[in-house]
């Protein structure tokens, strides 16, 4: 009897030993993420196998894929990679002996030489319209935010159209390769004659020799010399006049006839510059080599609609030149 127990116990044993399922109950919850499923027409409990997400993907070399993954080839398979967000070095190793580009210098810092990139100046500052700014700066509103300016020097030259006529003798010119309006120096002229006293303001006290004779001034004073045997030469110099030129397509006063640069003449006549002012100038004075005053002609021209046709130009020009003069 005692046999038969310890065979059966023994059984039993080996049984419950081997059993790798339990039955449940689908109404039930279970830990560990148990769940009650049928396998083989019973209901049995199942453990979840913990599954590894996979490293690698495969994937289609010809598709687009975010975050900068890109298909490669490794080990002979394609996969998916992704590429690793390395930061890119914010300082850089450097040698003092050595020159950098772009104002670069190689500086210690924190007990290292490292190479240092000159920051730009900024172009605009923040200030206080209650406060004075030096060098002629003001402190103006400039889209909602106050900022410091600093007052343009005005341009000392003038971009210009040879074309036109300008006020005060100013002519269009070419320097340096661009044209530039250039106003004439203001000249002067000298006028000597023989008179019988010179009369002068000596401003403080002086000597001073005129002629055969020494004359001293002790403190200011209007001095008159009246020894001039045969006449006092006296010099004096005035502001010449400047030149006023009579509008494009009219005479001046002398008869010449005001001409645009710009233009062609017939005959021979050219645009030139006579006294400050473009007049017409005949092919006669031109070629007689008086360049520094040639004589103008005072006949204006008025046949350039007939030499248009004959050199078969169109009317129209005839009308454009018209409204250019």
């Amino acid at each position: 009897m005692l046999n038969t127990l310890a065979l059966v116990a023994s059984v039993a044993g080996y049984s419950m030993a081997q059993t790798a399922s339990f039955a449940c109950n689908p109404a039930h919850q279970y830990p560990a993420g148990q769940t009650c499923t049928e396998i083989n027409g019973s209901l049995t409990l199942v453990t979840a196998t913990a599954t590894a997400a996979p490293t690698s993907f495969a994937c289609n070399p010809a598709h687009q894929y975010p975050a900068g993954q890109t298909c490669t080839e490794i080990n002979g398979s394609l996969t998916l990679v992704t590429a690793s967000s390395t930061a890119a070095p914010t300082s850089f190793a450097c040698n003092p002996a050595h020159q950098y580009p772009a104002g670069q210098t190689c500086t210690e810092i924190n007990g290292s030489l490292t190479l240092v990139t000159a920051t730009a100046a900024p172009t605009s500052f923040a200030c206080n319209p209650a406060h004075q700014y030096p060098a002629g700066q003001t402190c103006t509103e400039i889209n909602g935010s106050l900022t410091l300016v600093t007052a343009t020097a005005a341009p000392t030259s003038f971009a210009c159209n040879p074309a036109h006529q300008y006020p005060n003798g100013a002519v269009c010119s070419e320097v340096s390769g661009s044209l530039t309006l250039v106003t004439p120096a203001a000249t002067t002229v000298s006028t000597t004659e023989t008179v019988a006293t010179i009369t002068t303001y000596c401003p403080e006290a002086t000597t001073f020799t005129y002629g055969t004779h020494t004359y001293t001034v002790s403190s200011a004073t209007t001095l008159t010399i009246t020894s001039c045997p045969g006449g006092c030469t006296a010099t004096s110099s005035s502001a010449a006049p400047s030149a006023t030129c009579a509008a494009p397509g009219s005479t001046d006063s002398q008869g010449r006839y005001s001409c645009n640069p710009a233009h062609q003449y017939p005959t021979g006549q050219t645009c030139e510059l006579v006294d400050g002012c473009y007049v017409l100038v005949s092919a006669a004075a031109s070629s007689s080599g008086n360049s520094t005053q040639p004589s103008a002609t005072s006949t204006p021209y008025t046949g350039a609609a007939a030499d248009l046709r004959a050199t078969g130009l169109p009317i129209v020009a005839v009308a454009l030149g018209a409204l250019l003069l």
